[in-house]
């Protein structure tokens, strides 16, 4: 128990510190660094240090092997061709999985955004150094933020005379002749749409965070860590767990994501918010003392032209929470399945993500 936890320890240690050398590159820098032996198409490429791991793998079970066979001991003979099979498929997974990513990136490129293979700027051999899968995602994810920020500006422009309608009075001689009150419900409407659209925003702004993280650390520090450790043998299960995590998180998901997102809201084009429903926004000032009845007038006249606008975007608000919240929750327990499934195939061990889902729940 105790040399599961140290070599847990080790592990952590390992991965924290390929992160913070991941981190610190120096673009203006000619000398090769730590940080370009882990970045694809850096000076030194992880293929490479993985293909070395593997040789150095047969050298030391070799070794292991011919003392097992000078001292004619026949468990430590047993325990190296064990291992000496597993170093051979450790071999075949390093050149499997560089073959299946650059086919699988590439074609889930093609698939979602034709127009990059289409043009040339996107083939197999640039696949693994260029564009990633999460690229589509992300410009998805962008067209929705940017669109949920004018209908907020539409609701914005629509709701500015209501509002400030619905706090002008008509005086007369001291004494409150009619006020906008009427117009609050109108008003409300307009505050809990906006809120409903700002939460959607802040949601996809930590999509946004978190997929620059999952893209600039899958490919580039999982995945290597998981092979070279997938190689040792008392790091096999938590090497094949950390391949299988680096596919699921790096391919599967943002492939389902984009086969299983369909359009479910209607892209309409919208003008500028200033002039939204004829709205000028200078008039929402008083010019004279007969400002407040110009402006109840206007309020009123909006209120009765912005129901169908309030309609339209409040039915598309349900539809953007299933497309942005609902339906990447439901994707992440695919993938996670697929982890649990590809991870005794990859020679892992599935209960550490088990324990750290259960934990996670």
């Amino acid at each position: 128990m105790e040399l599961k936890k140290t070599f847990a320890l080790s592990f952590f240690i390992l991965l924290a510190f390929a992160a913070l050398a991941a981190s610190q590159v120096n673009p203006t820098s000619t000398s090769p660094s730590l940080s370009d032996a882990w970045q694809i198409g850096g000076t030194y490429d992880w293929m490479g240090f993985a293909l070395l791991a593997v040789l150095a793998c047969f050298f030391f079970v070799s070794l292991v092997y011919m003392a097992s066979v000078i001292i004619q001991n026949d468990t430590l003979k047993r325990w190296a061709q064990g291992e000496l099979l597993q170093a051979v498929a450790s071999g075949f997974l390093v050149i499997f999985l560089i073959a299946i990513i650059s086919t699988v990136v590439f074609q889930s490129i093609c698939l979602t955004q034709p127009d990059l293979c289409s043009s040339g700027a996107v083939t197999r051999e640039n696949t693994l150094s260029g564009v990633s899968p999460y690229t589509p995602v992300h410009d998805k994810i962008n067209k929705a933020k940017i669109r949920i920020e004018m209908l907020y500006m539409q609701v914005l422009a629509a709701n500015a005379p209501i509002e400030a309608a619905e706090h002008s009075c008509v005086i007369f001689f001291g004494v409150e002749m009619y006020c906008g009150w009427d117009l609050h419900p109108t008003v409300e409407r307009a505050h809990f749409i906006n809120w409903k659209l700002s939460e959607l925003q802040i949601v996809m702004d930590a999509e946004l965070t978190l997929i620059e993280i999952v893209q600039n650390s899958m490919l580039n520090i999982l995945l290597p860590l998981g092979i070279i450790l997938r190689i040792l043998p008392l790091t096999r299960g938590i090497g094949g767990l950390l391949i299988a995590i680096a596919i699921g998180f790096y391919i599967v998901y943002p492939v389902f994501f984009m086969v299983s997102t369909f359009n479910l809201t209607t892209v309409a084009q919208i003008g500028s918010a200033s002039t939204l429903l004829g709205f000028n926004p200078n008039e929402a000032c008083y010019g004279d003392v007969g400002g407040a009845d110009r402006l109840l007038k206007k309020g009123f006249e909006q209120a009765n032209a912005v129901n169908p606008l309030y309609t339209r975007i409040g039915a598309d608000i349900p539809m953007l929470y299933m497309e942005y919240v609902i339906q990447p929750f439901i994707i992440l327990a695919i993938t996670i399945m697929f982890v649990r499934a590809a991870t005794p195939i990859l020679g892992g061990d599935s209960t550490y993500l088990i324990q750290g889902v259960s934990k996670l729940v």
